[in-house]
């Protein structure tokens, strides 16, 4: 399983994508069609990885690096 989100290996994700740098925000993207999660590896945790929690709401998590 890939804590926190209890996924199993070879489970679906479909995510909707917005970018955002100094210039704003991108249109948000169109659902892909289900990319396949491998869990054969595990990487490194990121470094400085924070939660903008001005940014942040019960639909929305915005981390930051």
């Amino acid at each position: 399983m890939s804590s926190p989100w209890s996924l199993t290996n070879g489970t679906s994700v479909f995510a909707n994508i917005v970018a955002i740098n100094a210039l704003g925000e991108s249109t948000v993207s169109t659902q892909g069609n289900g990319a396949i999660l491998k869990l054969s590896v595990v990487p490194d945790a990121p470094i400085n990885l924070a939660r903008d929690n001005a940014n942040t709401w019960a639909g929305q998590i915005t981390l930051t690096w």
